[in-house]
């Protein structure tokens, strides 16, 4: 029985990937209703998937509060409520996961692809060297990533959508990274 990997990227512009052998055999946005999330729909999801494949392990992003003049209490209160949303889902299904600070998995997966940096951003100097660090843009760095692994997909969120969704191209590449972890 091949295992398939399920990756959820929690939040508002959040969705919900499975793939298999290297393919993707599902893709959602975060399911979402008037008053937030619909923590019953992703539970229908994640059972829906267990029921057909068995063997399921879910990689989802780990969540953690950061509070800055840009970000304040109540952002930071909706994304713990988004990471508490999936991992009630994941706990009531009773699957298998791992939880990963976006960092830890961005480093593996970007691992050979050329930096894109983000050009909005000034280049900030490193306090000892004085060498001049430059910011990635992270939102391109996983699209090109997500174009190596998955050069065929489409991960418009509708037909009509011009551009990938950051959500589902994050889950896909939660779900490579979940391959690469457990094979080591």
């Amino acid at each position: 029985m091949t295992k398939i990997y399920i990756g959820i990227d929690p939040g508002i512009t959040g969705a919900i990937v499975a793939v298999k052998n290297g393919q993707i055999i599902f893709q959602a946005v975060m399911p979402m209703k008037d008053e937030g999330f619909d923590v019953r729909a992703t539970c229908r999801i994640l059972m829906a998937l267990k029921v057909e494949h068995k063997d399921v392990f879910v990689i989802t992003e780990k969540l953690q509060p950061i509070i800055t003049f840009r970000v304040g209490a109540w952002q930071t209160f909706k994304l713990g409520m988004a990471y508490q949303h999936v991992l009630s889902a994941i706990q009531a299904c009773n699957l298998p996961f791992v939880a990963v600070i976006p960092r830890s998995w961005t480093k593996r997966i970007w691992e050979g692809l050329e930096p894109i940096y983000d050009p909005k951003k000034k280049p900030k100097k490193h306090k000892k060297t004085g060498e001049l660090l430059h910011k990635l843009d992270t939102k391109k760095m996983s699209l090109k990533a997500f174009q190596t692994f998955y050069p065929d997909a489409d991960m418009r969120a509708t037909e009509k959508s011009s551009k990938q969704h950051d959500g589902m191209v994050d889950a896909a590449l939660l779900c490579r990274y979940g391959k690469l972890i457990e094979a080591v």
